[in-house]
Parts: C-alpha cells; sequence; structure tokens
C-alpha cells in the first residue's frame, strides 16, 4: 500500500483532479482493501505500471486538461475579470461554443446579442460552421451587452476607440493571467481544446466536434483534445472519400511502409532495452502501458471490418 500511496501523492502534485487517473488508483485502492494477503512485491508492480501511466500522461494532462479543470477555470475567468470584463466575456464565448479567437473579435453586439447559435468561418478555405450558444452564454453575453449600441464591436480595443480588440492583445492577456497562475500552456488554441475536449466528454460524440472544427478525420480530433483514439469508431466515421484519400497518402513515396518500418524500429529498439540493467522501473511501467495500448488498438483493428 505504501507504494500505492507514493504514486497517489505523485498524482495530486498536478494542480487538478485528473479524474480518469484518480478512477484507476480508487480501483486499486479496493483491491487492496479486498485482498490484504498480496504480496508487497506484487503491491510494487501495480505502482510501478501507475508510475509508467503517469510519466506517459503527464504532459499531455499538464498541457490540455490542467486548465479544464472547473475550479481552476472558474479562477482563471475571475482573474480576467479582474483585468477587464471584456477578456472575461470574450474567454466564456470560446469555451461555451469552440469558435475561434479571431472570429469572436469580428462580432457586433448585434450578431451575438438574444442568439441560439451563431454562423462562422473556419479556416483558410472559409468553410461555414453554425456554432451553438448554451442557455447560460446567451445570458451573460445579454447582461454584458445591455444598453450597448448594437453597431459596436463586441470586444472593443482601447478605451474611447471603436475599433475591435486585438487578437494579439488578447493573447497577451490570457498568457500574462495563466502565467500569474502558474498555467504556462494558455494559448491561442486553449479555449477551443476546452470546449471540444468538454464536448467530448459530456456526449462521447468525437464525430460532432470533428466537423465543427473541420478536421480531417476524427483520428486528427482525438489527438488534438488529448484523448486515445477509438479505432472502432474511427474507422466506422471514415467517409469513402476519406478512405480513398488514406489509400492515396499510404501508396504514395511509400509513406505507409515507411510508417510501419519506423513504428517496427522503435519496437526493436524497445525490444533490446528490456534487457539493459540500468533502466528505472519507471521504464518499464512506460513499456507495459505501450504494450497494452498497441494490443487494444490491434485487437480493435482486426475486429473491425
Amino acid at each position: 500500500m505504501e507504494e500505492l500511496y507514493k504514486v497517489m501523492d505523485d498524482l495530486l502534485e498536478v494542480e487538478f483532479q485528473m479524474k480518469a487517473g484518480m478512477d484507476i488508483l480508487k480501483e486499486l485502492e479496493e483491491f487492496y482493501m479486498l485482498e490484504k494477503e498480496t504480496e508487497k512485491s506484487d503491491a510494487r508492480k501495480v505502482a510501478v505500471l501507475m508510475k509508467g501511466y503517469l510519466q506517459s500522461m503527464k504532459s499531455n494532462i499538464r498541457e490540455i486538461i490542467r486548465y479544464i479543470d472547473d475550479t481552476t477555470l472558474e479562477k482563471f475567468k475571475q482573474k480576467l475579470r479582474e483585468v477587464d470584463d471584456k477578456y472575461y466575456i470574450l474567454f466564456e464565448i470560446g469555451v461555451g461554443t469552440g469558435l475561434q479567437l479571431q472570429e469572436i473579435l469580428k462580432f457586433r453586439n448585434k450578431d451575438i446579442r438574444d442568439k441560439d447559435s451563431i454562423e462562422a468561418s473556419i479556416g483558410t478555405k472559409n468553410i461555414k460552421r453554425t456554432f451553438q450558444i448554451p442557455q447560460e452564454l446567451k445570458e451573460i453575453i445579454s447582461q454584458y451587452t445591455e444598453g450597448k449600441d448594437p453597431e459596436a464591436y463586441l470586444i472593443l480595443g482601447h478605451s474611447g476607440s471603436p475599433a475591435p480588440l486585438s487578437r494579439e492583445q488578447a493573447y497577451r492577456v490570457f498568457k500574462n493571467v495563466g502565467k500569474s497562475m502558474g498555467l504556462n500552456a494558455i494559448g491561442a488554441q486553449t479555449m477551443r481544446k476546452t470546449f471540444a475536449w468538454r464536448y467530448y466528454k459530456e456526449t462521447n460524440d468525437i464525430y460532432y466536434i470533428q466537423n465543427l472544427l473541420n478536421h480531417a478525420s476524427p483520428s486528427i480530433t482525438y489527438r488534438y483534445i488529448g484523448e486515445k483514439p477509438n479505432v472502432e469508431v474511427v474507422l466506422k466515421k471514415m467517409t469513402p472519400e476519406e478512405n480513398e484519400r488514406s489509400r492515396y497518402m499510404l501508396y504514395k513515396d511509400n509513406a505507409g511502409k515507411n510508417r510501419i518500418h519506423a513504428l517496427t524500429e522503435e519496437l526493436i529498439h524497445i525490444e533490446r532495452e528490456l534487457d539493459n540493467p540500468t533502466n528505472n522501473d519507471a521504464f518499464y511501467g512506460r513499456v507495459d502501458c505501450l504494450l497494452a495500448e498497441l494490443e487494444e488498438l490491434m485487437d480493435n483493428f482486426k475486429n473491425t471490418k
């Protein structure tokens, strides 16, 4: 149990609760409560696996989920309000709709006040998408725009200027406020990633997010939100056009074979390292987690027609 609690301490050092990790730790603790006779060596093995799990997940967790935690998110929004309400409303709209910052800055008060949804162009090809405005956000926007000129920009720049806030200034404020809270990962995609990750966790609908954000495939969206791809979902949602494109890209310049060769070489290197006595326990934990992931992906691939 002592080894297990050390792992729990490692996890709690992260400044938010990672639900998936906490659920796993809870299950492990319940297991040890039931199996009190379990040998210390077994407990150590599980602790090593958890250390590997934390190591492999830590970068993604810190960069993506850290500022999605509700408590941290509310603190961040309050800090923005202390700077100016316009930064708060800008962030609320981004997190609540998934709209890009540059699109929000184009809105005038009349474009978004009392609206259930709003259409905006995304990407370099100006593809139109409809973004829903939740009722709670709708009320926040209504309060913010009350009594303001309908033709004026929603997010104004310098005091007294009719011009909209610049994207650079918005990023600068977000970054500075984030740093003051120890959140160094706040950047251009923070609002959209937060929206996409939370929507996925609530609905499990990766295809809706893919379409809304104009991603080429579900696998890209999974990577974007830092989630493990569900191979079955990805394959079932692939359109004939996407399948044809994949075939072309894998054939072109032997790209598919080269990618498989690179993965094979990396696995061979890991296989050799298994006999290296200088590797620490965390290395073996990471390898075990990697193999478990690969085995699950291969099973899904083989079982999906």
